[in-house]
């Protein structure tokens, strides 16, 4: 199975060791809950797409457990989600952080990821990307 299939949420324990139903408390006892679960690619977390039963899609971030060696700390980086969607309005809205494991929760949204060879490309893109920060 490739490493970035949808699996079933009952599925994904076997594959990933993972179950949000089980692991996020924003899925536990909700009316809505994990259905589906694809792994994403990523350098420093474990993260997940999830697709609830409600057909809406969340990513689920767990930091490794080297985070703290990293100077990783979940709740600033959780802060930060939050002021860069609510006040800069340029991230995902983030849904839920659990302080007990770091897991944090944001609504998916579909894009596609802006390479070093568009800002050299695309200079109004740039231009947009340094006037946002």
């Amino acid at each position: 199975m490739s490493n970035n299939a949808f699996v079933s949420s009952d599925v994904a324990i076997s594959f990933y060791n993972f179950n949000p139903n089980q692991t996020i408390p924003f899925f536990r006892n909700s009316f809505h809950y994990g259905q589906y679960v694809q792994k994403l690619k990523s350098h420093t977390n474990t993260n997940f797409l999830v697709t609830t039963n409600t057909s809406k899609s969340y990513v689920c971030r767990l930091p490794r457990i080297d985070a703290k060696d990293h100077f990783q700390e979940q709740d600033i980086i959780y802060a930060n989600a939050c002021t860069a969607h609510h006040i800069l309005c340029v991230a995902p809205l983030p849904c839920a952080f659990d302080p007990m494991s770091g897991c944090s929760v944001t609504e998916y949204v579909k894009g596609t990821a802006i390479t070093l060879n568009d800002l050299q490309t695309k200079p109004k893109l740039l231009s947009l990307l340094i006037d946002t920060m």
